[in-house]
């Protein structure tokens, strides 16, 4: 019971919050870079595709911005943002990411302790 507990109390942790954000936001961001590297648009249909899809990808920088850097009152606020919508596979995907952020969380808390 006391690790579960424990989990809880990470889980409400402002940090493990940052962490879960960075670690949502990271393949997305990614997607764009590339995105923007290889994708040679040649029609106006294109071109659209491709602006909707770097619009999205800034959107999702502005989102680790804040996570990186923000308040913990702005990333509350921009909390229900980066939720899943509850279909299977983005519930597995958030699951995936509670887990990847997990430890890491734990050690960024063990290595600088305190607020951040």
């Amino acid at each position: 019971m006391e690790f579960l507990a424990y989990l809880k109390r990470l889980a409400a942790d402002p940090l493990f919050l940052r962490v879960c954000a960075v670690l949502w936001c990271l393949p997305i961001i990614a997607m764009g870079v590339g995105a923007a590297i290889a994708w040679h648009p040649d029609g106006p249909g294109e071109w659209l595709g491709f602006a909707c899809l770097e619009l999205f990808c800034w959107f999702t920088a502005y989102l680790m911005s804040i996570a990186l850097f923000g308040s913990d009152r702005k990333l509350f606020e921009t909390n229900g943002l980066l939720a899943d919508g509850g279909e299977l596979p983005g519930m597995a995907l958030a699951v995936l990411v509670m887990l990847l952020a997990l430890p890491i969380a734990v050690c960024l808390r063990a290595m600088f302790g305190g607020k951040r």
